[in-house]
């Protein structure tokens, strides 16, 4: 009798080891799912926080950062936003030259006109560079050296030491994001109170004593808006390490970000015109506005 229980015992421990151990392996095999479920996570998360770090990323500096990831509706975008703007700059630049060249009515108005045409006038030219995708950043990080292909100061070889008024010939289509902004100002607007081939004349960026802004009478501090649709188009906005020229509607014209030297969608997309990030709007420190009246 004794036996048949001591048997049936063992047989009752035996089972229950097994079961044990049965049920020390599901739950490993659990533990190791979930483990392993965890880390897809992880990993798809952080590849979807990388994509969208590489979809979103803005220029951090004129020397340039952002990931080569170029959409086509973005750049269908860009053109249409520039193709817009350029048509209302150029109805309101002959409009206001109309009503300048009359010399009618009141002075201050007048004075307002011929300021609004400058910096239209300046829009104009900076759209204009940017839909020409024979201008581009450049490969090297400060684009040459700051240096203005229209003012023949933006020579292929020897950019450190060139030569003043080089020929068209000798230069390269490239603006780095002040001299770009700078450039549209004395190319397009015919601004005398700045000048792309000296340095003190050129706009900086919000952490650069720059002298041609403290002329008090060419250009405005302006106080930032809470939204960048209420400034004007021509308006200047520095950052800490970028430059760019608003256009209205919520879009700027920039020089973005050095390329990769060949003829290709991050080529054209390295001088653009764009909406203005949610990004790029609060790094903007300082905003002017010219008041000079330019060649208006």
């Amino acid at each position: 009798m004794y036996a048949s229980k001591w048997q049936k015992r063992k047989g009752v421990i035996r089972m229950s080891v097994h079961e044990a151990r049965n049920m020390i392996l599901a739950t490993a095999v659990i533990v190791i799912s979930i483990i392993v479920m965890t880390m897809g996570i992880l990993v798809v998360s952080f590849a979807g926080e990388e994509q969208d770090k590489a979809m979103s990323s803005e220029n951090a500096g004129p020397e340039g950062t952002v990931e080569k990831v170029i959409l086509a509706a973005q750049e269908d975008t860009f053109k249409d936003i520039a193709k817009a703007m350029k048509k209302n700059t150029r109805g309101t630049i002959k409009a206001n030259r109309e009503a300048s060249a009359s010399r009618e009515g009141d002075q201050a108005e007048i004075l307002r006109q011929r300021q609004e045409a400058a910096r239209y006038a300046a829009v104009d030219w900076a759209i204009t560079i940017a839909e020409d995708d024979s201008f581009h950043y450049g490969r090297s990080k400060w684009a040459h050296h700051n240096g203005c292909y229209f003012c023949g100061s933006n020579q292929e070889k020897g950019s450190i030491k060139r030569k003043e008024g080089a020929s068209k010939e000798e230069c390269e289509r490239t603006y780095c994001c002040n001299p770009f902004i700078t450039a549209a100002y004395m190319h397009g607007a015919g601004a005398k109170e700045v000048d792309c081939r000296v340095p003190d004349k050129r706009f900086g960026l919000s952490r650069d004593k720059n002298k041609v802004l403290k002329n008090k009478d060419a250009f405005q501090k302006i106080n930032k808006p809470s939204d960048p649709e209420q400034l004007e188009p021509g308006d200047i906005l520095l950052a800490p390490a970028h430059a760019m020229l608003y256009i209205g509607d919520g879009a700027i014209a920039e020089a973005a970000h050095a390329d990769d030297g060949e003829v290709n969608g991050y080529w054209d997309d390295s001088i653009r015109c764009k909406p203005i990030s949610d990004k790029q709007w609060d790094s903007v420190e300082l905003i002017y506005r010219y008041i000079g009246t330019g060649a208006y």
